[in-house]
């Protein structure tokens, strides 16, 4: 469910996901907790430099990317089409758009859509760059959330199938293929030959999941190829994967990323 922070845009919008990463409490809503702030703001503004150094590229090209995809105004054209998203306009979206700026990928892989605010900030990007394809897996939960497999309880839902991916703005879907079903099904099969240049995770979050699906990407990913995943404090299955490949991770608000070496 969209909420006040999701109106604000930019530096402050990161800001208010920092320090709600850290107090569990909204900067709009709570008693303002100084030290808290500070370190969110130092966290916010260290970002874009953290991750130009990871994916090779510079602070100056992120921080120009980003102004591109704000000028475009895509926060607000998800929200006038889906007024029930969240997330758009922060760093959870935004760092997606540039991971994908930044890799000029032919082919993004995702799993898990539910409404389509990440897809869209994947679209968005590879719009811009001028050229590549996201390929989406969804099994929508209809209705409401679940208590997975590892017992804890996912709110992520739509209210109807047609739901899934409503977010996206048609102008933007030329480049999206979106298939609905179970991602052990659909992943091994997917009909793309080529390489799959960043692969994003945001499916069922059981530990066991979330590893067959790196462990199923990591091999399809080339050189200077990212992995993303979201949701890694659910469990270990992040950090086990990034220690069992020997690759240290990026990691913002709840999600990491792996980057293959740049040579195989």
């Amino acid at each position: 469910m969209a909420t006040a922070a999701d109106r604000l845009g930019g530096f402050p919008r990161w800001v208010t996901e920092e320090y709600w990463m850290e107090t569990r409490r909204s900067i709009l809503t709570a008693p303002a907790h100084p030290s808290a702030f500070r370190r969110a703001a130092r966290n916010a503004r260290e970002l874009v430099p953290r991750l130009a150094e990871f994916t090779g590229s510079t602070a100056t090209e992120m921080h120009r990317w980003l102004a591109e995809v704000r000028r475009r105004r895509l926060a607000q054209e998800i929200r006038r089409r889906c007024p029930t998203a969240s997330g758009m306009g922060g760093p959870a979206a935004e760092v997606l758009y540039l991971f994908a700026r930044a890799a000029r990928p032919r082919a993004i892989v995702e799993t898990g859509v539910e409404l389509g605010v990440s897809s869209a900030y994947f679209l968005q990007a590879l719009d811009d760059n001028g050229s590549g394809e996201l390929w989406s897996i969804d099994l929508p939960f209809v209705g409401g959330g679940h208590t997975n497999a590892d017992g804890r309880f996912d709110a992520a839902h739509v209210d109807t199938t047609g739901d899934v991916g409503r977010a996206v703005p048609d102008r933007l879907r030329r480049r999206w293929h979106l298939s609905l079903g179970d991602a052990r099904e659909l992943l091994p099969t997917l009909p793309l030959s080529g390489p799959w240049d960043v692969f994003f995770h945001d499916s069922e979050h059981t530990r066991a999941h979330m590893l067959w699906e790196f462990e199923t990407a990591w091999p399809k990913i080339p050189a200077g190829g990212f992995l993303l995943s979201d949701d890694i404090p659910e469990n270990d299955a992040f950090s086990t994967f990034a220690a069992s490949v020997g690759r240290p991770s990026f990691r913002w608000l709840r999600r990491g990323a792996l980057r293959r070496p740049a040579t195989a």
